[in-house]
């Protein structure tokens, strides 16, 4: 029996002629313009409303993290950061109605989180009386999670900004963050006008407000619900128009400006979202996917938010996200970070964390 003779390492020319077969192989695969994408982690934030009763205690920011999304995407997992409802001042007072915390937006570049509370003053009516809106700004400062309010606004309703509040959604449920104009962007229940509320260069106060009146969507109508996602100067706007879904786009530019919305216009009335239900959305800011949410708690992707028809969209179901909660309700969700937002440490975790170091360098020093 003779032994097998031992293989002889490659030369450096045959090393570099294999080397450049393998990339004419790859290069051959590849259509032009394909690119190849990292299997990577996104991480969505929602508002887990626990119980499905608008209370303080029920607004939790919540943590999905989808893994693959360029493949056969899941969800992994859900990661509670903080009960945003705690930090509203007087949430539940006497003479506040129809209170709701809505309108999720994350500063992708900072990582602050932003969302607003309304509430009415009138009992009787989500169509009357005085709204009340506060934006709020949520950040982790070292272990500690802090919340800020910002800004606070009452005013008359059925002014257009908004027509109505609801006790399911608030007064204004949509927001998003537009981290190139530091600006927070809100629109009013049962009207498709826009809010933009411009903030100081910490985040923590309010400059200036632009009402655009112009954001006009007749012949569709008024939206009900809904939400926003701003990438590369344009608004996505996901909403119910005359009790349809619909996925509209618009650029920022163009809504300053009064220019028409028509070629934005991704659903329309032959292009119904209805098949779906999505009408949370959130992305396209550090990743580049678009994410939408149905109200029965179903999470898709889009990987063409800007195709003209529903097929070129590329929607695809990912996960039933209530298999991840156990009870209550994601109302809202937003952005799509490339890395997680930092969780406060649990006081009792940090004291065995420090418990546990100190009892391995005792073992180290009697061994």
């Amino acid at each position: 029996m003779t032994s097998p003779t031992p293989d002889k390492p490659l030369s450096s020319s045959n090393r570099f002629r294999s080397i450049f077969i393998v990339l004419g192989a790859l290069a051959a695969v590849l259509s032009p313009g394909m690119t190849i994408k990292a299997q990577t982690t996104h991480y969505l934030y929602g508002l887990h409303n626990t119980s499905g009763a608008a209370d303080a205690a029920n607004f939790n920011l919540v943590q999905f993290a989808v893994a693959n999304p360029y493949g056969a995407s899941t969800v992994t997992s859900s990661t509670r950061v903080a009960n945003l409802g705690s930090y509203v001042s007087n949430y539940g007072a006497a003479g506040r109605y129809r209170e709701y915390i809505n309108g999720l937006a994350i500063d992708i570049t900072t990582n602050d989180v932003y969302f607003n509370y309304t509430y009415n003053d009138n009992s009787a009516s989500a169509t009357a009386g005085n709204y009340t809106f506060q934006l709020y700004k949520g950040n982790l400062n070292g272990s500690v999670w802090e919340v800020d309010l910002v800004h606070s606004i009452t005013a008359a309703l059925a002014g257009g900004l908004p027509d109505s509040d609801s006790a399911g959604s608030g007064a204004f449920p949509r927001g998003a963050f537009d981290p190139v104009s530091n600006s927070y962007y809100t629109g009013g229940q049962l009207t498709d006008s826009l809010t933009r509320l411009n903030l100081n260069a910490s985040g923590t106060a309010v400059t200036s407000i632009d009402n655009f009146s112009n954001f006009d969507l007749t012949p569709f109508g008024d939206y009900g619900g809904g939400d926003f996602v701003i990438s590369n100067g344009t608004l996505y706007t996901s909403t119910v128009v005359d009790g349809e879904n619909r996925l509209i786009r618009r650029t920022i530019s163009g809504i300053e400006n009064g220019t028409g919305f028509a070629a934005g216009v991704i659903m329309d009335d032959d292009l119904s979202f209805d098949e779906f239900g999505v009408v949370q959305i959130a992305g396209l800011g550090a990743a580049d996917l678009l994410y939408g949410l149905s109200n029965s708690g179903s999470l898709f992707r889009f990987t063409n938010p800007g195709g003209g028809t529903e097929a070129a969209l590329g929607i695809t179901e990912i996960v039933d996200l209530s298999s991840f909660i156990g009870f209550g309700s994601v109302a809202d969700i937003s952005e799509a970070l490339l890395a997680p937002i930092p969780v406060p440490e649990p006081s009792g975790a940090l004291l065995i964390g420090v418990a546990g170091c100190l009892a391995i360098l005792r073992r180290r020093r009697q061994s």
